[in-house]
């Protein structure tokens, strides 16, 4: 007597499948003798680990705040699958050892599957053997929110108000001071500022300095000259009707 056990499904289940036993009676006296019923028993068919190759990754990036690295992946790097299959499909996701600026920064690639058929298998192990990737400084965050003010009265100077500093890339880490300066001094309109940035705080290591901005359309009107009082001087006749006046002048 030998017994052929069929799970009710090919599906990996690790709580217990049914088992349908089925015996056979085989030798010389088998037609003497009836098989025993069918019974049933329980087992589990365990999930197959699958194993992946190695993974398109780019190593090199600009700061970003944060760790995640690109990577690309398709399901023909599997192997150990088992045929027929109908649909796996391989996600990675690639994170660097930690978001800062350095060379020479560990990725890791971690993998998941989806597709009717992921449930027969367990995704391949992480993929750690990447050692030279790099964040390298941010070139290319713009300071955003900075406010100056754009008109003001002849001073003989090129200051320019500051109303807010702005921001770069959303950062706490970073302050951002502007420096706002007319490109001269006299009164006119239609006047250029250029703003210059300086960057301060424990990130600032992270970005370039940002490049300046320019505002072209900024004023600077004339400074009104108020008359604190004029007087009249005595002069020998001379045939004409001028006076010799003496003034005194402020600018207000």
């Amino acid at each position: 007597v030998y017994a052929r056990g069929e799970f009710i499904d090919a599906i990996a289940d690790t709580t217990g499948k049914h088992v349908d036993v089925i015996y056979y009676i085989t030798g010389v006296d088998k037609d003497n003798y009836i098989a025993p019923d069918t019974t049933y028993s329980t087992a589990n068919i365990r999930p197959l680990k699958l194993i992946a190759g190695i993974p398109d990754v780019v190593k090199r990036k600009e700061y970003d705040r944060t760790n995640t690295a690109v990577v690309s992946v398709s399901s023909e790097l599997l192997t150990n699958l088992v045929e027929p299959y109908t649909n796996i499909d391989l996600h990675a996701v690639a994170t660097y050892n930690n978001e800062k600026v350095a060379t020479g920064k560990q990725i890791v690639v971690s993998y998941s599957i989806t597709g009717e058929d992921a449930v027969n298998y367990i995704a391949p192990d992480n993929y750690e053997a990447i050692y030279d990737g790099e964040i390298y400084k941010n070139t290319s965050a713009r300071v955003e929110g900075t406010e100056v003010k754009t008109s003001k009265e002849y001073d003989g100077t090129t200051t320019v108000e500051v109303i807010a500093d702005g921001t770069i890339n959303n950062d706490p880490s970073v302050t951002v001071i502007a420096h706002p300066k007319y490109e001269t001094p006299e009164a006119g309109y239609g006047k250029i500022i250029v703003i210059t940035y300086e960057l301060e705080g424990t990130g600032k290591g992270y970005y370039e300095t940002p490049k300046p901005d320019t505002i072209y359309d900024a004023v600077i009107t004339p400074k009104a000259v108020y008359v604190v009082g004029s007087v009249a001087n005595d002069k020998y006749y001379d045939g004409t009707y001028q006076a010799l006046m003496h003034t005194q002048a402020a600018a207000g």
